[in-house]
C-alpha cells in the first residue's frame, strides 16, 4: 500500500468519526438546536392534506383541469414552510400534495444535485494530497464509447476541474458536466453514499444524453489530477461498479419510438435512474439547513463547499462569468422553473431559487429552496407534473411550453404569495446565499 494510500484512508476515517456526515462548521449549525413540527420526510404513501389543495382552489380556472386528472398529470408536491425564533434557528413545517414514492417518474436532471455535492465530498476527502475544486482533473479515455476529458474551453485557463464542471451543471444543467462527476465519483460509491445517508428510493445507474450499455455505465474512467506546474498530483484508477441492484418494473407511458418504430407498449425505465421526489427535497434541505437533521445525515462538506454549491445555485446563468452564457440564449428562467416573478426579474436583488431542475420523456420537475432578500421569504418547493397526454415517449410532443412551464410559475406565486400573507417575526440571514459574481 502507498503512503499516499494510506495518507488517504487515514483521512476520510478521522473525518467520518469525528464529523459523522455533516458540514464542519462547529457552532454555525447546532445539531440538536433543532425543532421539527408537523410531518418528517420521508411520507407515507397518499398522505397529504388540505393547505396545497386550498391554496390551489385559489385558482381554480388554471389548476383544476390539471388536478381533475391525476392518471395523466400525475402531480406530486412537496412544500416546506420555515419559521425562525430570535436566534435564527428554523423550525419546519411540511405539507405535500399527492406524494407517492411508490409511483415512478423519471428523475431528468434533478439526480445531478445530490451527484455534485457527493463529488465536492470525494475532492474534499483528496484535500491532503493538495488536491481541491480548481485543480486540474483529466478524464483518461474507458473504451470507445466512454471518452476522455482533455480541456475546458469556458475556463478561463483552458483546464477542466470540478469548480467549472459542477458551476456548468448546475447554471444550465450540462449533461456532459454531470457525466464527469459521474465519472470521478463511480456508480458504486455514490450508491453506496445515497444508501447510507438514508436516500432508500436513490438508484443513481448510468449517464446522460448517451447511448452506451448498462455495462458500460458501471465503469468510471480513470481520472488524473495535475498541479500548477503539469506536475502528476494523484491518479484515481478505472473502476467497474459491483452494485446489486433492485429489481424493478417500472414502466410509463402506452407507447414510445424505438428509432422509427412505434412499439405499442409503455416504455420500461426499470434500469433507469430512480429518486422519489421526497428523497430530492430532502436532499436539497440537508444542504441548504444542515442544522435541522442530525450529524449522520449531513453531507461531509466544509462550510467554504456548502457556501460554493449555494451560491453557484443561486446564480442566473447571465451572472457567471466563467463560463459565459450570455443573453438571451439563457435567461432567469433558465433550469428554473419554480420563480414567483417573471423570468426578467430587472430588479437589483431579485427572488432567488438554489434548485435543481429536470425535464424528459415528458417529465417536469424542480426541487427547490426560493429566497427573498427584500420581504424575508423564504421556502422550499418541489414538485413533478407529467405532460404527456398521448401517453407516446420518444416522440418529442409534450406539453412542456401549455402546460408544465406554466404550472411551476403559477405554483411558485401562489407559495410565494402565501409565505407573504404568513407571519414572520424572526428573518433568515441570506448573506451566506448572495453570489459573487464570476
Amino acid at each position: 500500500m502507498s503512503l499516499k494510500t494510506i495518507i488517504l484512508s487515514l483521512f476520510s476515517g478521522l473525518l467520518a468519526l469525528k464529523y459523522p456526515g455533516r458540514a464542519f462548521s462547529g457552532t454555525n449549525h447546532p445539531g440538536n438546536d433543532i425543532s421539527i413540527m408537523n410531518d418528517t420526510l420521508p411520507f407515507p404513501p397518499e398522505a397529504g392534506d388540505n393547505l396545497l389543495v386550498n391554496l390551489m382552489k385559489r385558482d381554480p380556472a388554471f389548476f383544476q383541469p390539471i388536478l381533475s386528472q391525476p392518471d395523466t398529470f400525475r402531480v406530486q408536491i412537496i412544500y416546506t414552510s420555515i419559521q425562525r425564533d430570535k436566534s435564527g434557528k428554523p423550525s419546519l413545517t411540511n405539507h405535500r400534495y399527492r406524494l407517492n414514492p411508490n409511483e415512478y417518474f423519471y428523475p431528468a436532471s434533478t439526480i445531478k444535485l445530490p451527484v455534485a455535492i457527493l463529488a465536492v465530498e470525494k475532492m474534499r476527502e483528496l484535500g491532503p494530497l493538495g488536491i481541491n475544486r480548481n485543480t486540474c482533473m483529466v478524464t483518461r479515455p474507458a473504451g470507445e464509447r466512454l471518452p476522455g476529458h482533455y480541456n475546458e474551453p469556458n475556463a478561463l485557463d483552458g483546464k477542466p476541474s470540478i469548480d467549472m464542471l459542477i458551476r456548468k451543471l448546475f447554471l444550465v444543467s450540462d449533461n456532459d458536466a454531470y457525466n464527469r462527476l459521474y465519472e470521478f465519483i463511480g456508480q458504486e460509491e455514490i450508491n453506496q453514499r445515497l444508501q447510507a445517508l438514508g436516500f432508500p428510493s436513490a438508484e443513481i445507474r448510468h449517464r446522460l444524453d448517451v447511448s452506451i450499455s448498462e455495462a458500460e455505465n458501471r465503469i468510471a474512467n480513470a481520472i488524473d489530477f495535475y498541479g500548477p506546474s503539469g506536475n502528476l498530483m494523484h491518479q484515481v484508477p478505472e473502476r467497474r461498479s459491483a452494485c446489486s441492484f433492485t429489481k424493478r418494473s417500472d414502466r410509463l407511458g402506452n407507447a414510445y419510438y424505438k428509432g422509427n418504430d412505434l412499439v405499442m407498449e409503455p416504455m420500461d425505465f426499470s434500469n433507469k435512474n430512480r429518486m422519489g421526489l421526497a428523497d430530492l427535497h430532502e436532499t436539497l434541505l440537508r444542504l441548504v439547513l444542515p442544522e435541522t437533521v442530525e450529524e449522520h445525515k449531513r453531507f461531509r462538506l466544509l462550510d467554504e463547499d456548502r457556501s460554493f454549491l449555494l451560491k453557484v445555485m443561486s446564480q442566473f446563468p447571465k451572472e457567471s462569468v466563467y463560463p459565459s452564457y450570455p443573453e438571451p440564449d439563457y435567461g432567469n428562467g433558465y433550469a428554473k422553473f419554480i420563480l414567483p416573478e417573471d423570468a426578467s426579474q430587472t430588479r437589483k436583488n431579485p427572488i432567488r431559487s438554489i434548485n435543481k431542475s429536470g425535464m424528459a420523456y415528458g417529465h417536469l420537475l424542480d426541487v427547490a429552496y426560493v429566497f427573498d432578500e427584500h420581504t424575508g421569504v423564504e421556502f422550499f418547493l418541489s414538485a413533478i407534473i407529467c405532460c404527456n397526454r398521448d401517453g407516446i415517449l420518444n416522440d418529442d410532443v409534450y406539453e412542456y411550453e401549455e402546460t408544465g412551464f406554466p404550472f411551476f410559475k403559477r405554483l411558485g406565486q401562489l407559495l410565494y404569495q402565501y409565505e407573504r400573507e404568513r407571519k414572520r417575526p424572526h428573518r433568515a440571514d441570506f448573506s451566506e446565499l448572495i453570489f459573487s459574481p464570476r
